[in-house]
């Protein structure tokens, strides 16, 4: 019993840590953040850090893991307590995009140049879980008769997911000098403008009025 206790003590530390951590490495980027920067910021040696994480390889392995964790568990909850698909599209993108206002953009580039196993691991995830969630979306919305009915949700799924992917690559939105967040809210509104249909539009604006007004 006292074991089982001290490893979920150190369970909860070791989160707490990455958490920490992970507000300083999203924030500069993976690249810009040294473990001696990171041992400054948690306030502990270089040599307790290693200790509690190996390498910087295997820290970066398990942020990403806990962050992809935690996501899941605040996309989750937003769904349960969305009254129709598209309260379920501003909620689920409400807490997205306020997650995505503190990464840095430099953070994506350097997980997929130097950390191709936590890069695989963001993939799976999003063309996986995230992908399933916005078919789930198109497919209540249809049900509910607020989205157009011609959708083909795989379809537009994709091409939803594409074009947020394209935020991370900051070629094509260099010159407009936008920051990630507000590009994503861009692509966003773009979307639901395109799947709603007449009967889901007044519940689109009236949404989108409450979100700016609050």
């Amino acid at each position: 019993m006292f074991s089982f206790v001290y490893f979920c003590a150190v369970e909860i530390k070791q989160k707490e840590l990455l958490n920490r951590a992970a507000l300083v490495i999203m924030r500069y980027g993976i690249k810009s953040v040294t473990m001696d920067d990171l041992a400054r910021e948690l306030s502990m040696s270089k040599k307790t850090l290693y200790a509690q994480f190996g390498d910087k390889r295997k820290m970066i392995q398990l942020l990403v893991s806990e962050q992809i964790d935690c996501d899941k568990m605040g996309c989750e909850e937003q769904i349960t307590q969305a009254v129709n698909a598209i309260d379920e599209m501003f909620r689920v993108t409400s807490y997205v995009s306020e997650r995505l206002n503190n990464v840095n953009v430099t953070f994506f580039y350097d997980l997929k140049m130097g950390y191709p196993k936590a890069f695989k691991a963001m993939e799976e995830y999003k063309w996986g879980y995230i992908q399933e969630t916005i078919i789930e979306n198109l497919k209540r919305g249809m049900k509910e008769g607020v989205y157009r009915d011609d959708l083909n949700p795989e379809i537009v799924a994709r091409v939803y997911l594409s074009s947020v992917e394209m935020i991370f690559g900051r070629q094509q939105f260099d010159m407009l000098n936008l920051s990630p967040h507000k590009l994503f809210l861009e692509i966003f509104m773009l979307h639901m403008r395109g799947i709603v249909n007449e009967r889901g539009l007044p519940l689109l604006i009236e949404q989108f009025k409450h979100v700016t007004k609050n």
